[in-house]
Parts: structure tokens; sequence; C-alpha cells
């Protein structure tokens, strides 16, 4: 079957084909927004690939089916290897299957020779399953596809995102292709968005947790019921038109069911909802059958329906990144579909503005970085309110994450002599455990509770 690309689509297979045929090796990303079509391009560089096995990876199962649908548009049926599809098929020359499913036993002596792996920042991280398996493997041309090229750091100030190249141990070390969101919107590839902020929130009551990288789950539920959150979610649904689809974000398992419960003719998709009922619903959603669904950050990546038209964020995250796949759900255009409209009961707009503004760039003397409206999001402690722009960081000016003591004359690789940190570099505990240091050199140090075992 032919298919005709969309004029980026053909750039970025082009390039994966290019990293994918390196005899010297390459492990490099694309980087395509939610809505660009990543299923097309895995499919287009995967069917070019016959001059030996490729395995191609998907995080979860409903990305894996999107994975396989694209891939069938081209006329081409892969071997499956995926417990929760119920195959664990090895013998084409084409795999298509899921992370968790795969194991160094079943693909040892399968001589696969490249591997393409969808939402890539998920497996980036040295240490991870997925890293171990390639590295056993021996994979020497490795291609990965994600909108959020990001991993989760965490150092003794708190949470941070960074690129997921920075890092010297990551599965990937270049980004070879990256499409902004701005090329989508000018060209019409992206839906119409509109921001709604109906009410004022009292966003106090959110509390961040130990790490510093999300909000509790016990500050998020003051949060709803003291903004009164459910009573402002059924009121908007009441006067939506009877043929509007709606997606609505609740922070709770028990705040979906208790939603479903109120409206006629809806759904609650939850992490506890049974898979064969899962998809019964969300193909009901999909259809038309049902309306809407009330869902616990379950829907978030992979949720792929061009028609939604109008989603109620009522789930406040400190992520830039659960946000923006929140609100990526709804940029897919489809025809009929003038907009989607945007309805924030959280405080999510508030603290992240448009998801429309959001760019990657390469910046000189710093490296790979994102910004939103040119505020720095990568590198910048989740708790802070730190602003770095593009141009503080062309002057030499950093986010307080990446600075440190140490620098060429001292470069932090002494270690303890004795004590509990014996043979640590100073460099290290400065990173992971900076509150011992802290009390080496300071008379009143107080530990936190969690950290009383240095005490002693």
């Amino acid at each position: 079957m032919s298919f005709k690309y969309r004029d980026y689509q053909e750039e970025a297979v082009r390039i994966g084909l290019e990293v994918l045929r390196d005899d010297k090796g390459r492990k490099a990303v694309i980087v395509a927004p939610t809505g660009a079509g990543k299923s097309i391009i895995i499919g287009g560089i995967a069917k070019e690939l016959t001059d030996g096995k490729v395995l191609v990876l998907s995080h979860s199962k409903e990305i894996l089916e999107q994975n396989l649908e694209k891939i069938n548009y081209y006329g081409i049926y892969p071997s499956v290897y995926s417990a929760s599809l119920g195959r664990k098929e090895t013998e084409g020359n084409l795999i298509y299957a899921t992370h968790k499913s795969i194991n160094y036993e079943a693909f040892r002596d399968l001589n696969i020779k490249y591997v393409l792996i969808d939402e890539a920042d998920f497996s980036t991280k040295s240490g991870t399953v997925l890293h171990k398996l390639m590295t056993k493997l021996k994979i020497k041309n490795l291609l990965g596809f994600t909108a959020t090229p990001t991993v989760t750091k965490v150092n003794q100030d708190g949470s941070y995102f960074e690129m997921m190249t920075k890092d010297k141990k990551s599965l990937f070390n270049e980004i070879c292709y990256i499409l902004d969101i701005d090329y989508l919107v000018k060209n019409n590839y992206w839906s119409n968005l509109k921001y709604y902020t109906p009410f004022a929130v009292d966003k106090n009551l959110l509390k961040l947790n130990s790490t510093k990288a999300e909000y509790t789950e016990e500050s998020q539920k003051e949060f709803y019921d003291d903004n009164g959150t459910a009573d402002k979610i059924i009121e908007i649904l009441k006067r939506k038109p009877l043929e509007r689809n709606a997606l609505v974000f609740v922070p709770s398992v028990y705040d979906a069911e208790y939603l479903a419960n109120q409206i006629r003719g809806s759904v609650a998709i939850s992490s506890r909802t049974d898979k064969k009922l899962r998809k019964k619903y969300i193909d009901g959603f999909k259809s038309g059958e049902i309306k809407i669904v009330f869902n616990a950050l379950l829907l978030g990546i992979g949720f792929d329906f061009s028609e939604l038209s109008l989603i109620l964020d009522c789930a406040p995250t400190n992520s830039f990144r659960n946000n923006y796949q929140k609100i990526g759900r709804g940029v897919r255009t489809h025809k009929g579909k003038e907009v989607c409209d945007i309805i924030d009961l959280c405080g999510n707009y508030e603290k992240f503005g448009d998801i429309r503004n959001i760019k990657i760039e390469n910046v000189e003397n710093y490296g790979w970085a994102i910004f939103n409206n040119n505020k720095l999001i990568t590198d910048v402690l989740l708790d802070s309110k730190e602003i770095i722009t593009k141009e503080d960081l062309k002057n030499g000016i950093k986010p307080k994450s990446t600075q440190f003591f140490f620098n060429d004359d001292v470069d932090g690789l002494v270690s303890m002599k004795n004590g509990k940190m014996k043979d640590i570099p100073l460099k290290r505990l400065y990173f992971t455990k900076r509150y011992y240091l802290k009390w080496l050199i300071e008379k009143e140090f107080k530990f936190k509770p969690e950290d009383a075992e240095f005490e002693r």
C-alpha cells in the first residue's frame, strides 16, 4: 500500500535510516511532538530495513497497537512479542514488542541488527532493564523516539528535568532530529487550542513530596475538595452540548468513580479498571457511544483520539512533562474539529502556560535545553521560582541545579578517608548527600528525620 508522508515525516525517515545504517554505530533520538505521527515515521523506517533483523519496542500495549496499525498501512504484518497481547513471535525479520515482555534468553540468538524504541525517555537511564538488555544484546545501532526528551534527576536540592542525552551513561548519546511544535501549529498539523480558567483556585494547599518532584496525594485531595472541584466539573459538563465528547483528568481513582456515578452515560478509567473493560470504554469513547471519560492519570500517554474536542484538567501537577502529555491528547486534527477547548480547574495553565510555546534548542556554550516562552524548563529545580532565559545561558548564567563548587582545579574526585562515607568522592557526596557534608562543617546543623541515620 502506498502512503504519502508529510514533509517532516519524510525528512525524519531519511535521517533515521542514516543513523541506523551508520557503520560506526549510532544511538540517537528523534524528537517529534504529540500528534506528529511518530508511528508513521517508525513504520516508514522499519519497512526499509531489510538487511537484518529489526526490533521495534513500545512502552505499553496501547502504544504497541497504534504502531502495529500504522505499519499495517504499508501492507506489512510483523511478528509480535507481547504478553499483554498473548503473542510471542520471533520468526519474522521485523518484530514489534513491548518493553516488559522481552528478555535476553528469548532474543540472544536472534541477531537483532536494528532497534527502534518509542517513548524512549522511559528507557534512557542507566540501570534500567531495557538499558541492560540493549548492552547484553550488543546493539550497535539504536534509534529512539519521544516528544519529551527528558529524564527526572534528583539531587540534594530536589528534582529537575535533564535532557536525556546529557548523562554520559544514557542509552542515547545524541539528538539527530527535532521537529518544532511551532512548525506543526503554523502548518495546521495541530488542532487549535483554547484555554479557559473560569474559576480562581487556591494553590497554597498543594505540598511537594520528599523529592520535590510532584505534589503529595494528600495535598492534591485537600486542594481538590477545598476548591469544590467536583461540583464545578458537574456544573460545566451539564452545560456541555450532548454531542460533544470530553476527557476529564482528576487526581484519584475515587474522584473518577464518584463523578462517573453522578453523570449518566459517563465512565471512569483508571489503573483499577479491568483491561477488557478499559478497552470497551475506550472503544466506546472513540465511536461516540460514550461521551465523557473521567480519567485518573491513565490516558496521558499513548491515547490517540483525534476527535477529542474538550479537556477538563482538574489534576494539578508540578511536572511540565505530565502537563504536556495531558493537553497533548487534544492536539490532533480531525475533519470537522475546529478547536479543542482546555478548561483548567487546577492552576496548571497559570503555572505552565500554553504548550504551543514549548521549544527545544541547542544553545551555544550550553547544549540542548527546553524552553517555554524563552523560560528555561530543563535543569531548573521543580520547586524553584528561579527564572533562567536563553540569553542568560548564552551569557554564562546557569540554573542552580548545575552549579557546584568543583572546577578544573578542584575536580571533586578526592574521596573521604574514613567514616560512613569512606572512599566516596566529594563530588558524588555533593550531589547525593549534601546534608552529610554540611554536617561536617556546620556546628549547628540539624538532620532531617529521614537522614537521621548519619547522625549516629
